[in-house]
């Protein structure tokens, strides 16, 4: 059984490993967002067929480049809104959700920490705040910053500090 501040230090690592491939992505799907402007990257709906200029006839080309892989990658993180510029405003909303969650699960406010089912249900009751501020030109934003405020709160009670009800 592990204590609480050591559930509390796995929380802070588990979340800074997870801030740094979400800055990855968002590495990647930059580069791809430049790349795509540039025109250099084809498109990925390609017929699978090359004509030769020597010969006249019709080639049929499915091999998959990892460029194609890559290209395929990018495209999704774009999409998903991974290249979208980061906002502070969000990044702070997203950090105060964070705090305040985490803050009620220290306290077991509700019974949410010591029940699967109260947190389930919480979370249940706080979905139609969820999907009222979702936007996809912000949802990069706002998991920076429920990052960020993990990180600073277990930074704080978890490493520093026990965590609070301990």
């Amino acid at each position: 059984m592990l204590s609480r501040r050591t559930r509390a230090r796995l929380d802070l690592f588990g979340t800074v490993v997870g801030l740094i491939i979400l800055w990855y992505f968002r590495f990647e799907a930059k580069q791809y967002a430049d790349i795509d402007r540039e025109g250099l990257i084809e498109s990925l709906d390609r017929t699978g067929t090359t004509e030769s200029c020597a010969s006249g006839t019709e080639e049929t080309n499915t091999d998959i480049t990892t460029d194609d892989l890559k290209a395929l990658f990018g495209s999704g993180l774009v999409e998903a809104g991974m290249a979208d510029p980061i906002k502070p405003r969000w990044i702070a909303v997203g950090a105060t959700e964070s705090i305040v969650w985490t803050l009620l699960f220290d306290h077991d406010v509700g019974g949410i920490r010591r029940s699967y089912r109260r947190r389930v249900a919480a979370i249940v009751l706080l979905y139609p705040y969820y999907r009222l501020r979702y936007r996809r030109d912000t949802t990069w934003s706002i998991g920076v910053g429920r990052s960020v405020g993990t990180i600073v709160y277990r930074l704080k009670y978890g490493l520093l500090e026990d965590p609070p009800g301990a």
